[in-house]
Order: C-alpha cells, then sequence, then structure tokens
C-alpha cells in the first residue's frame, strides 16, 4: 500500500527528499530514495494499522503493541498528567492500547474534513475508554482532566509557523511547538 501511494500520490516527495539530505549528508541520493521508500512503506502498514484499530482487544493487544511495562506501571501509579507525544510509530493506537490497560486518557484531537472520517476516528479511538476533545475546547476542561485523575495527551510535531518557538535542528532553523509547555505551566 506504501509503495502505491509513492508512485501514484506522491505526497510531499520533494520535501522528504530535501529533508532526509539535511539529516544524511553522506548518503547517495539512491540511498536517500531507498530510505523514502521505506517511510512509504511504513506509513502503509500505519494506515492498515488504523483501519484494523477496532479489533484491538486484551487477548490480542500484547501481540500487536510493545511497550515497557514500567512505563505502564509509572502512569497506573500517577494516575494523571500530560503526556505529549508525535506523529510517530503507529499512534492511532495510543488510544485504543491507553483504554485497555485502563489507564484515563483524552487526547486532542483535530475535526476531520471527511464527516465519514471523522465518524470513524471517533468511534475507534473511544472503543476502549479513552476519550477525544476536539482542538479548541476551553483550557478548563483540559485542566480539569487532569484534576479528575486522568491524562492528556497531546501531539506536538508539526511545524509551529511564526507562532512556535524558534529552535536549530539539523543546523537549520526550525519553529517548534510550544504550546504542550505552555499548558503545563498553566
Amino acid at each position: 500500500l506504501g509503495m502505491i501511494i509513492y508512485v501514484l500520490i506522491p505526497l510531499r516527495k520533494k520535501v522528504a527528499i530535501q529533508n532526509l539530505n539535511i539529516a544524511f549528508p553522506g548518503k547517495t541520493q539512491s540511498e536517500i530514495i531507498e530510505i523514502l521508500k521505506s517511510c512509504y512503506r511504513h506509513f502503509g502498514i500505519v494506515l492498515m494499522d488504523v483501519l484494523r484499530s477496532p479489533l484491538l482487544s486484551m487477548k490480542n493487544l500484547d501481540h500487536f503493541v510493545h511497550y515497557d511495562k514500567a512505563q505502564i506501571e509509572l502512569l497506573t501509579k500517577s494516575r494523571r498528567g500530560i503526556i505529549v507525544s508525535a506523529h510517530f510509530g503507529n499512534w492511532e493506537w495510543i488510544l485504543p492500547f491507553l483504554g485497555l490497560k485502563e489507564i484515563p486518557f483524552t487526547a486532542v484531537a483535530l475535526t476531520q474534513k471527511n464527516r465519514g472520517a471523522q465518524k470513524y476516528f471517533m468511534e475507534s479511538r473511544q472503543k476502549t475508554g479513552s476519550k477525544i476533545i476536539l482542538k479548541g475546547a476551553s483550557i478548563r476542561d483540559m485542566i480539569n482532566i487532569i484534576q479528575n485523575g486522568g491524562f492528556l495527551g497531546l501531539a506536538s510535531d508539526q511545524n509551529a509557523g511564526e507562532r512556535g518557538l524558534k529552535a536549530v535542528f539539523f543546523n537549520k532553523k526550525i519553529s517548534i511547538p510550544k504550546g504542550a509547555a505552555i499548558f503545563q505551566l498553566k
């Protein structure tokens, strides 16, 4: 599936090649293309996993999701806080995973443009007990989640544009989100 997308829908392929050249200056162009193809294959797998996420259960969870048991113990003991993640690995399985582990978790999510996709994501993400609040919800609602003994999930990995914090990454100026840090201070 990833290779079909690579060939037919080369979404952001030029930007990805530029970024890979920055990250791996010693690689040849053929090596860069192989890394890029691997990324597309990975996201093809992630897409299929997203479609399979409603099938996750306690019975098959350990087969599909590899995790550090000490981290789950830490979450179970602390019972509240902020979990900051990025779109890394299969982020769509975080909600059903934490729900099945009975860890109270609410993620902030974007509203999908497609109504069918919005319905699917809302149902599959909340099927095991995790919750979703949509981006734009009040800060008070988010603070209440934590004060009431839950975890609030924030994904912070996109270019923040003019509003972000300026940083240097691979000797290049970038803009990173600062929302999770500001929220934590509140």
